[in-house]
């Protein structure tokens, strides 16, 4: 699949002229490398769309970028407490590693209090290491 996208224009990737001045502030987030940028709005509204511009910027500028939904996120939390998987610090390692870490569908996850406690505990650790945050 990715032998094609050499043939799609950059404006093909980010969507309709709707969403310029939001793909313009995720742009201007990772030229700058601010420490976190939330992007609210309803289902269908672009978000997922913005910070994917995001990951594909930081990418294209020879940096690591990783997507992930909080669902997907948590679930590796769950299966790192597995023997021999390391717990939650080699979770919080592996999450913080990449330079760009965009954690989708965030509304979408359970209210448990250990989950937003570790979700909170990565990005301060990815703040604190200035890496940015979507």
């Amino acid at each position: 699949a990715s032998r094609h996208l050499k043939y799609l224009a950059w404006p093909e990737l980010v969507g309709p002229p709707k969403y310029g001045p939001a793909v313009a502030r995720v742009r201007r987030f990772i030229e700058h490398a601010d420490p976190v940028l939330v992007i609210v709005g309803p289902r269908g509204s672009g978000k997922t769309q913005c910070a994917a511009v995001g990951v594909a910027e930081t990418i294209l500028a020879g940096r690591t970028a990783r997507y992930v939904t909080a669902v997907a996120l948590l679930a590796d939390l769950k299966a790192r407490y597995e023997p021999g998987r390391g717990g939650a610090q080699t979770w919080l390692e592996a999450w913080k590693s990449p330079h760009l870490l965009v954690i989708d569908e965030i509304g979408e996850r359970t209210e448990a209090a250990h989950d937003s406690a570790m979700v909170t505990t990565l990005v301060d650790r990815r703040y604190g290491s200035c890496r940015p945050t979507i």
